[in-house]
C-alpha cells in the first residue's frame, strides 16, 4: 500500500508540493484506524547522482557494470485526535543502505553500509465556524542518510549533501524543515490558501561550501531555503473564478549569496461543472505571470526558465492550463 494514492499526505496545492509525510514509491504497508506501518524499497539508476551512490560498478568477465544498491526505508504513522477542532501526526522512518560491492577483488568501489532517521509531528487545526478552512503546521528533522528533501520535493530518501570522504557515511549530516499551510474557503465570494516553509539541510562533510563526493564531483554542502505566498480566488460567478497569487522564494546554496524571485500572477479560470468552493473541479485557466530575479539569480541562472531564456531580470509567462480530478463513489 506504500504509493501516490496511500502515503503521499497532503500537499500546498497552489505550489503542487508534498510536504512531510510524501511516501511515494514502490513498497508495501497496512493501515489501521489511526495508525499505518509500511515498509519502501527505493533503488535508483541515475548516474549522474552525486549522495550518496545508489549503484557501484562491478567488473563481471573483463567488464564493468552497473549494480543497484537498494534502500530500505521503514515508517510508522499514527494520528491523534484531540478534540473536533485539533489532532495531531507523529512519525517516525528508519532508512537503511545496503553495503556497495563487496571484499573481492572484481569490485571496483566498495562503499559501507548506512543509516538514517527522522521523526516528525504535524498539527491539524480545523477552524471553528468555517467548515472548510484549517490550519496545518508540520515539523520535521532526518539524520544521516534520510537528511533529504531537496529540489522542490520532500522525499527524505533523497539524502542532501556531501559524504564524509574520510569514514564514506553521512553521519553528520541532518537537515531540519518547518511548513504552515492556511486554507480559508467559507465564503460565497472567495477563498485565500497561503504558506510558508523553511528548511535547512546540512551534508557530512566538514566544508560548508562545495564538498567532493564519492565519485569525485562536487556537490553543495550546506543549503537553506525560505519561500512564501498565497493564492486569493474571487468568485465572479459559479462559473467564473478569479485566481490572484504571489510568491516569494530564497535559496542559499553552500557560502554564495541567496537567489530570490518574486512572482505573480493573475489567472482568469472557467469551471464548467460550476461551483464557489476552492476545491470545484474541473479548472481551464489562462494563466499571466510575472517573475522578478535578484542579481545572483539571473547571473547563475538560478531558475529552469533563466536557463532557457538566459539573463533576464524580469520573467513572464502566458499559458493554459487545465486541471481536473473524479471522486470515486467508493
Amino acid at each position: 500500500m506504500a504509493g501516490g494514492d496511500i502515503l503521499s499526505g497532503e500537499d500546498i496545492h497552489m505550489a503542487d508540493h508534498f510536504y512531510f509525510d510524501d511516501h511515494t514509491g514502490q513498497g508495501v504497508g497496512g493501515r489501521y484506524k489511526n495508525s499505518s506501518l509500511s515498509a519502501m524499497f527505493i533503488a535508483n539508476t541515475d548516474t549522474t547522482s552525486t549522495v550518496p551512490p545508489y549503484f557501484f560498478t562491478n567488473v563481471v568477465n573483463g567488464f564493468p557494470v552497473l549494480e543497484l544498491r537498494q534502500r530500505l526505508v521503514l515508517i510508522a504513522e499514527h494520528e491523534l485526535q484531540l478534540n473536533d477542532h485539533h489532532r495531531l501526526k507523529g512519525m517516525l522512518e528508519y532508512h537503511q543502505l545496503a553495503e556497495a560491492g563487496s571484499s573481492e577483488e572484481d569490485s571496483v568501489e566498495n562503499y559501507p553500509s548506512d543509516w538514517g532517521g527522522v521523526i516528525g509531528l504535524k498539527h491539524f487545526w480545523k477552524i471553528p465556524g468555517m467548515k472548510n478552512s484549517f490550519n496545518n503546521t508540520a515539523i520535521r528533522y532526518g539524520a544521516r542518510i534520510a537528511n533529504g528533501g531537496d529540489g522542490g520535493f520532500s522525499r527524505t530518501y533523497l539524502t542532501y549533501g556531501a559524504p564524509n570522504l574520510t569514514t564514506g557515511d553521512f553521519r553528520k549530516a541532518y537537515s531540519l524543515s518547518f511548513i504552515n499551510r492556511l486554507l480559508l474557503d467559507d465564503a460565497e465570494d472567495w477563498s485565500l490558501e497561503a504558506y510558508a516553509l523553511y528548511t535547512y539541510s546540512r551534508g557530512a562533510a566538514d566544508t560548508l561550501g562545495e564538498s567532493p563526493t564519492y565519485r569525485g564531483r562536487v556537490t553543495f554542502n550546506q543549503k537553506r531555503e525560505f519561500a512564501i505566498g498565497g493564492r486569493y480566488t474571487y468568485y465572479v460567478t459559479d462559473y467564473f473564478h478569479l485566481l490572484t497569487e504571489s510568491n516569494f522564494a530564497l535559496r542559499k546554496d553552500g557560502l554564495q549569496d541567496p537567489a530570490t524571485v518574486f512572482k505573480i500572477g493573475i489567472t482568469p479560470t472557467l469551471v464548467p461543472f460550476a461551483g464557489r468552493s476552492y476545491w470545484s473541479r474541473p479548472h481551464f485557466r489562462l494563466v499571466t505571470s510575472l517573475a522578478f530575479y535578484n542579481q545572483f539569480a539571473r547571473e547563475n541562472l538560478y531558475s529552469p526558465y533563466l536557463q532557457a531564456v538566459g539573463e533576464t531580470a524580469v520573467g513572464f509567462y502566458l499559458g493554459f492550463k487545465t486541471e481536473w480530478w473524479l471522486n470515486a463513489p467508493w
